[in-house]
């Protein structure tokens, strides 16, 4: 098999593996924008519980209950 197969799909793996990493930043940021806009406060482990959570639908459950929960923690509950 040819060389430039393996480099042109390692390079497509890569993008995507990148492509993932920017989306999961993106609703990381989004989440911490709503709350602070809000003028929640973040404590550090709900911050640090936010930005470590890979599970899109997760960051996506928690980005809608930032735009009406009464604390930080609440956003994160029962998860």
């Amino acid at each position: 098999m040819d060389a430039s197969f393996f480099t042109v799909h390692a390079l497509q793996e890569n993008l995507e593996s990148v492509r993932n990493q920017g989306r999961h930043e993106v609703r990381v940021e989004s989440i911490m924008i709503v709350l602070e806009h809000r003028g929640i406060e973040v404590p550090f482990f709900v911050s640090q519980r936010i930005s470590h959570c890979l599970d899109p639908d997760i960051l996506r459950t928690w980005l809608i209950r930032a735009l009406t929960a009464t604390s930080a923690v609440e956003v994160i509950r029962n998860e």
